[in-house]
């Protein structure tokens, strides 16, 4: 299928990033891109075909489109937060952190029956959640927009993408301050 080798060149493509780019900003500039690419290449499919049944509809949008969608999520989360985070003292690197972390956590509270349904992999408001029939009635994804058009998004696909995001962002976070925390230690000694 058409989305497979899609999802293998971005794999690709983010591998070769990587591997070539050594600022964090710059590896998140490329990857942002890429990842767009991508989802530009799917939305032009969907949009000039139809899916042959629901099923293949919720598919797409529940385990396809998520990879690239939740890898431009998380980019874009990194890139802001290395634009964002202080330069200087170890202390407001920290609290920045922290903050950083609550924020998250605050976003995993808020959406827990949301994510509590996707990690028990239920499926019985999938028509509802990943149906672009239904992709008005029940959107509860906040207005921030990583990528959404009419005919190429549902109700709950940016929300999944984010929860996947978000996922691998406060790892990131959390080995940022863990860092920092053992750099502190050290020093001390």
């Amino acid at each position: 299928m058409k989305f497979e080798i899609l999802l293998q060149q971005l794999r690709f493509e983010l591998n070769g990033i990587k591997i070539k780019q050594t600022d964090i900003v710059e590896r998140m500039n490329f990857s942002i891109l890429a990842c767009r690419g991508i989802l530009s290449k799917m939305n032009h499919i969907v949009s000039n075909s139809s899916f042959d049944n629901e099923t293949e509809e919720i598919n797409f949008f529940k385990n396809i489109k998520i990879f690239p969608l939740s890898q431009l999520v998380y980019y874009s989360e990194v890139r802001s937060f290395e634009i964002q985070y202080p330069k200087a003292s170890i202390t407001r690197q920290k609290k920045y952190l922290e903050k950083k972390i609550k924020k998250v956590n605050k976003f995993f509270d808020y959406n827990i029956e949301f994510i509590q349904y996707a990690k028990e992999e239920r499926t019985h408001l999938d028509i509802l959640y990943y149906t672009k029939k239904n992709s008005n009635s029940l959107n509860i994804t906040n207005t921030e927009v990583y990528y959404r058009a009419p005919d190429f998004s549902t109700s709950h696909d940016i929300l999944l993408g984010k929860v996947k995001a978000y996922e691998s962002f406060i790892n990131y976070l959390e080995n940022k301050l863990f860092n920092i925390r053992n750099s502190r230690l050290k020093n001390q000694k």
